[in-house]
């Protein structure tokens, strides 16, 4: 998955670039890489979270760590929130609409993703309904949906537009969110297991 943010305030912008590859094993597994730029310097991030158990590998330290932490930590991509987007709730006992919240759905073509027949859907969503970590968030996000014919699953997500925010301090920050990536194997098993801390 794919993310670009711009960060501006006070007469300056910030681009981040992200670049992750995760995997999930419902209901509280995930492991992936992450690869972020910030001010032309690139840093590797390895994860791993396990239930509440979050473990993190940086590339200038090269050591694993571990946090306490929830579900719902991780904003936009944390476990609760990836579900929710996937159509399942967060305790696995109803499937939930990955539309809800959303506005000027339409329908824009049958297209193919890795070779799967997909209609894609379009729309646009407030930012507040992105899930954990966004609820004071405004503005309009606009995002296309990939979903397959034949199982309703989604298999490409698009999501753009500019969002305001506020940080830690309370201050109104302005920002352009722009997410693409590719969801694939699903049901496939994956082994995700806790690394060795020192």
């Amino acid at each position: 998955m794919d993310m670009t943010f711009e960060v501006g305030g006070g007469g300056f912008t910030i681009e981040m670039l992200m670049d992750m590859d995760m995997d999930y094993s419902l209901p509280d597994k995930a492991k992936g890489v992450a690869s972020v730029t910030l001010l032309d310097e690139t840093t590797k991030l390895e994860v791993v979270s396990i239930g509440e158990d979050y473990y993190f590998r940086d590339s200038p330290s090269g050591r694993w760590e571990k946090e306490q932490t929830e579900a719902s930590a991780g904003g936009f991509f944390s476990l609760n929130n990836i579900k929710a987007t996937l159509g399942f709730s967060s305790d696995e006992t109803e499937e939930v609409d990955p539309l809800q919240g959303t506005e000027n759905i339409r329908f824009v073509g049958e297209e193919t993703v890795n070779g799967i027949p997909v209609w894609r859907i379009a729309g646009t969503i407030n930012p507040s309904q992105l899930g954990d970590g966004y609820e004071d968030a405004a503005g309009v996000l606009s995002f296309d949906y990939w979903v397959g014919k034949d199982d309703l699953l989604i298999y490409q997500i698009l999501m753009f537009g500019d969002v305001q925010f506020r940080d830690e301090d309370g201050t109104l920050v302005d920002s352009t969110m722009r997410i693409e990536g590719k969801i694939s194997q699903y049901n496939e098993p994956v082994e995700i297991e806790a690394p060795s801390v020192r």
